[in-house]
């Protein structure tokens, strides 16, 4: 039980991480527009 739930916080982490990274970026993105 331990494992598996160290596992979807780890998976939970991730995804958050790559969203992060993507959300930068756009921001980035449209400032550089300007």
């Amino acid at each position: 039980m331990s494992a598996t739930r160290s596992a979807h916080w780890a998976h939970i982490g991730e995804s958050t991480f790559a969203g992060g990274i993507w959300f930068l970026y756009g921001v980035h993105a449209l400032a550089g527009r300007r």
